[in-house]
C-alpha cells in the first residue's frame, strides 16, 4: 500500500467517526431517542372526533338551520353516566358501564341547549322529547375529561368560523394551564361583573397560515368550564401565560417538525396537561432500562401533524423525550391527579 493510499483512509476513518460522534450529541439533547425509521412505533392517528364540543355544535346549527357561528358553546361540566348517557327513552335499555363524561349547554338565539357526551359520543339531549333527563352522577379525577383539550380543540374551529380561516391552516402553539384570579378568566369586559371564585383553566394561543396570532382563555370554579374569544371580544387582558411553559411547548412543536422535515407552522397542540409519572422513566417503559422507582411530577404533551399525533414525555422541567418515537417501548399514562 502507497503512503497517499494509506493517507486516504486514514481521512475517511476519522471523517465516519466524526460523524457518529456528531450524531451521538445530537441524540443526547433529548435522551437518545432519534427514531430508528420515519415511521415510529408509539404514534397515533388523530381521532375523529378530535373536537367534540365543535361536533356537537355543528349538530345543533344543523337541527336549527342556522349557521354553526350562530350557535356557541356557553359551559360544560363533569359529569358520569351509565350507556345511556343520562337520556332514558321509554323502553330502551342502557348498559352498566361507568362513563366518564360531561355536559355542555349552547346557545342559540334567546334558547340554550344541552347535550350529553362519554364514551366517544354525544346525545342531543334537548332534542329528546320523549325523553327523561338525568344530570348524572360526580367523576373522580382518573375518569374526568381533559378541559384543556377539549376546549383548544373547540377554540381551533371556532377561529376558523370567526375568520373564515380553514381549520387545517390554524394550529394551537400553546395550551398553557393557568389559575385565574375569578370568574372573568383574566378578561375584563365592559358592564360584565366577574364573581370572585379562584378558577383554574388555560389559555389557548393559535396562530393563523400569514402569522395571525389569536387567543382564548377557558376555565371555571365549580367543576364548571367557560370559554372566551378573547382575540375577538372587547376587554383588557390581565393574566398572562407563564412564558417558560409557552417555549416549551415551541421546542417540541420544533422538535418534532424537525423529525418529520415539515414546517413548525404545520404542528399543532392537541393536549398538554401537568402529570405524575410512576416512575423515573417518565412512563417509557424500554427493554433492559432500570427506572427508579419514586414518583415524578411532570407533563404529558401531544402534538399533531399530518393526521398523525405524537407523544412527548417531561420531568419536572423543559427537558423532554419524543416518547413516540423510542423504538419498541412502552409507552405508559401517568398516575390520575386529584383535584
Amino acid at each position: 500500500m502507497t503512503r497517499m493510499s494509506r493517507f486516504w483512509i486514514t481521512i475517511g476513518v476519522a471523517a465516519v467517526v466524526g460523524l457518529a460522534v456528531v450524531a451521538a450529541a445530537v441524540a443526547m439533547r433529548d435522551g437518545g431517542d432519534t427514531p430508528v425509521s420515519s415511521t415510529p412505533g408509539g404514534n397515533e392517528p388523530v381521532p375523529a372526533n378530535a373536537a367534540p364540543l365543535h361536533e356537537a355544535r355543528l349538530d345543533l346549527a344543523q337541527r336549527l338551520g342556522v349557521p354553526a357561528k350562530d350557535a356557541a358553546l356557553l359551559h360544560a361540566r363533569h359529569a358520569g353516566f351509565d350507556g345511556c348517557l343520562g337520556v332514558y327513552h321509554p323502553d330502551t335499555a342502557c348498559t352498566e358501564q361507568f362513563l366518564g363524561g360531561y355536559i355542555a349547554v349552547y346557545k342559540a338565539g334567546s334558547a340554550e341547549y344541552r347535550y350529553h357526551f362519554g364514551g366517544g359520543r354525544f346525545v342531543a339531549a334537548s332534542f329528546a322529547s320523549s325523553a327523561r333527563i338525568d344530570d348524572g352522577m360526580p367523576v373522580e379525577a382518573a375518569l374526568r375529561a381533559d378541559f384543556g383539550a377539549l376546549f383548544a380543540g373547540y377554540a381551533r374551529h371556532d377561529a376558523a368560523l370567526r375568520t373564515g380561516t380553514p381549520v387545517e391552516q390554524l394550529v394551537v402553539t400553546a395550551i398553557v394551564p393557568v389559575v385565574f384570579p375569578d370568574g372573568c378568566l383574566g378578561f375584563y369586559r365592559p358592564d360584565v361583573m366577574c364573581d370572585m371564585a379562584i378558577s383554574p383553566g388555560v389559555i389557548v394561543l393559535l396562530a393563523g397560515p400569514g402569522g395571525e396570532e389569536y387567543r382564548y382563555h377557558a376555565g371555571g370554579a365549580s367543576d364548571q368550564w367557560t370559554l372566551v374569544a378573547v382575540s375577538f371580544e372587547t376587554g383588557t387582558v390581565q393574566t398572562q401565560p407563564d412564558a417558560g411553559l409557552v417555549a416549551r411547548q415551541l421546542a417540541v412543536r420544533e422538535d418534532l417538525a424537525g423529525r418529520l422535515g415539515v414546517h413548525v407552522g404545520t404542528v399543532s397542540v392537541t393536549q398538554y396537561r401537568e402529570v405524575t409519572w410512576p416512575d423515573g422513566c417518565l412512563g417509557i417503559v424500554e427493554e433492559g432500562r432500570v427506572c427508579t422507582a419514586a414518583l415524578v411530577d411532570g407533563w404529558l404533551m401531544r402534538v399533531a401533524a399530518g393526521g398523525t399525533e405524537y407523544r412527548y414525555h417531561g420531568g419536572s422541567g423543559d427537558a423532554f423525550r419524543a416518547a413516540s418515537f423510542v423504538p419498541g417501548a412502552e409507552l405508559r399514562d401517568p398516575l390520575p391527579r386529584e383535584e
